[in-house]
């Protein structure tokens, strides 16, 4: 969390593998941070945090809200989901 994350962000975009920087540990930190560092009066630049904030979340609702609507998808789903598997969504 030491960064704005935002290179993370592009790097996990464009492929590489960062699962380790963009977890729940992470974002709880970055949330922690920019809310003090904006409670305390100091200047948090909107492009940094919230950009990295917003990746993550979603990241983790994509992968783990996603299997559960798989599932109650029937045969189709459970396809998807075996394809996924194989080929997962970064």
């Amino acid at each position: 969390a030491a960064s704005s994350g935002i290179p993370g962000v592009i790097a996990y975009l464009n492929g590489v593998d960062l699962n380790h920087s963009l977890g729940p540990q992470v974002l709880v930190a970055k949330i922690f941070g920019t809310v003090l560092a904006v409670g305390s009066g100091l200047a948090v630049g909107p492009e940094g945090p919230m950009i990295y904030i917003g990746a993550t979340v979603g990241r983790l609702v994509v992968r783990n809200g996603l299997r559960p609507v798989l599932r109650l998808m029937g045969p189709r789903g459970r396809r998807l989901e075996d394809e996924l598997a194989r080929q997962p969504l970064r």
